[in-house]
């Protein structure tokens, strides 16, 4: 064997070893599942992707992380587990019933299976009747949504990344300096709390 056939089989070996990876995803076909961060004590994987999808509708990524990017979805797991009785939770599951149930209604297929414009529609008229002001008893929809819509903004604006990141935070404020101007001391952002 000659120094050429050396060379020409390490590079095959070499070629397929390093592109093994690549062709077994690409044999196996182009369906991606979602990968979560953290274990749900809580919620189901379907559950946590329905959540996921709902509070990055509330904060998407923008110049600003979304709302899955800060772990709000574990937060409100982590809050359903630890926090809520046995009513909160049971109401928190009948409401995710709820919603599939009223987008399998309404668009032919449970809210996962929905495209992201759908999602989108659908949830902005959920969000609309949740918000109208008419608020009956019996409305499992309306407050689940409620309760989502304020665990998201709580476990966003409560979250480190967005106090250190996006908000202006001091945990020790400097010296005392009366009437300042607001957007000159924090550069134009708002105080974390």
């Amino acid at each position: 064997m000659n120094r050429r056939d050396i060379l020409k089989y390490t590079s095959l070996t070499f070629g397929v070893v390093a592109t093994g990876g690549a062709m077994s995803a690409l044999l196996s076909g182009c369906k991606v599942e979602p990968k979560l961060n953290f274990t749900p004590e809580f919620l189901s994987l379907d559950e946590v992707q329905t959540l996921t999808s709902a509070v990055d509708i509330i904060f998407p990524k923008t110049s600003t992380p979304s709302a899955s990017e800060v772990g709000v979805p574990e937060f409100m797991d982590a809050m359903l587990t630890n926090v809520a009785d046995v009513v909160g939770k049971e109401k928190f599951k009948a409401g995710m019933i709820k919603l599939n149930e009223t987008a399998q209604a309404e668009h032919g297929s449970a809210y996962n299976d929905l495209d992201e414009a759908t999602k989108l529609a659908f949830l902005t008229k959920v969000d609309a009747a949740a918000f109208s002001g008419d608020k009956a008893k019996d409305d499992v929809l309306g407050e689940f949504w409620r309760g989502v819509k304020g665990d998201t903004y709580f476990g966003y604006f409560s979250s480190e990344k967005v106090a250190k990141d996006v908000l202006v935070y001091s945990p020790v404020p400097g010296p005392y300096e009366g009437c300042v101007d607001l957007a000159a001391t924090t550069g134009g952002k708002t105080w974390a709390y």
